[in-house]
């Protein structure tokens, strides 16, 4: 079952639709719900389908520690199905692996996109450093979570040696669970777009 216990997400990546969700429906777009009437849905649908797995598709399920503790407090005590949920690195410390963890999270994952920092930062303006993408990767590690990496190709400017370095580095990942590669997809009204547009790309 896939649920959504909030919307919305304050990074301002320039391939992402969620600055344009929030550029066009203003600041009531994000959004989250209690803790209690997220369980209750899920209650439900756990009752009446049987379901056998969560997958909570909010763009970052993490950014809220406090609410992260009590709803999954929750959760383990009201449904106790296995999940899966999107993290993001600079919202992710060892206690949140570990809180998530232990209330039945099987998997988290990350938008890492490229390893490479320039393109990271300018070109794809992800919010977090590769050393927060490293500390979020390492937590889980030790906290026996898995987790998926988001990884695109086609981004301008990368080269071979990029996607080879990028390798190397995977490779160290104790708990990396899998690679989700993308090709670069252009979507109209997006600073990636725009900026493509007036270079010729």
């Amino acid at each position: 079952y896939m649920a959504y216990a909030g919307r919305g997400c304050s990074g301002g990546c320039s391939y992402c639709e969620e600055p344009y969700y929030r550029k066009l429906y203003g600041g009531a777009y994000g959004r989250r719900r209690s803790p209690a009437l997220v369980v209750a849905e899920l209650k439900e649908v756990k009752e009446r389908f049987r379901t056998r797995e969560i997958t909570f598709k909010d763009p970052v399920l993490t950014s809220d520690k406090a609410w992260l503790r009590d709803f999954l407090a929750l959760y383990r005590r009201g449904i106790g199905l296995p999940f899966k949920c999107f993290g993001r690195p600079d919202a992710f410390d060892p206690e949140t692996a570990a809180l998530l963890k232990s209330a039945g999270c099987y998997c988290v994952e990350f938008g890492l996109q490229t390893f490479n920092e320039k393109i990271r930062g300018g070109l794809l303006r992800r919010p977090e450093s590769l050393a927060a993408v490293e500390k979020a990767f390492a937590a889980c590690d030790a906290a026996g979570l898995a987790y998926d990496a988001d990884y695109i190709f086609g981004l301008p400017g990368e080269t071979v040696a990029d996607h080879k370095e990028a390798a190397l580095r995977f490779a160290g990942f104790r708990r990396l669970n899998r690679i989700k590669c993308h090709n670069l997809v252009y979507y109209k009204g997006l600073p990636m777009t725009e900026a493509a547009l007036k270079e010729g790309r």
